[in-house]
């Protein structure tokens, strides 16, 4: 199933072979989780600056079933995000990661923080746990 994708420029010129290449990245998505709907890109350069190249910077939002997932590259003026594919490839990376964790939790595949088993229950196992071993040392 194939999503709706968009592709949006802010504070440079719209370039197709970067909408082609973030459409490419999009639609790959969908192999790690096929329910998403839509999916917005938002490619930015934040601070133009005229002593160093400009920085790229990646958002990008997914739409899935009763949930919005959010990625975005930090602006952290490293010299790699002056390169538009590696800006690109670190943000579909997290969206990738993103995916997965979303479509565990899904399926209840994730651990809860603070869950415990019950407490009677424990109780009476390490008692017939210790009436094996006293048996056994007989």
């Amino acid at each position: 199933m194939t999503h709706r994708t968009q592709v949006t420029f802010k504070n440079m010129k719209h370039s197709p072979a970067i909408e082609d290449m973030a459409r490419q990245h999009s639609d790959k998505l969908g192999k790690y989780f096929s329910g998403i709907q839509s999916c917005r890109i938002t490619i930015e350069i934040p601070h133009q600056k005229h002593e160093k190249g400009n920085v790229f910077q990646v958002r990008i939002d997914m739409t899935v079933p009763k949930a919005e997932l959010v990625v975005e590259t930090k602006v952290s003026n490293s010299p790699e995000y002056e390169k538009i594919e590696v800006a690109l490839n670190d943000a579909f990376d997290m969206a990738k990661r993103r995916l997965e964790d979303y479509s565990r939790k899904r399926r209840g595949m994730v651990k809860k923080h603070g869950e415990h088993g019950n407490k009677d229950e424990e109780a009476e196992i390490r008692a017939i746990e210790r009436e094996q071993m006293e048996e056994f040392m007989r």
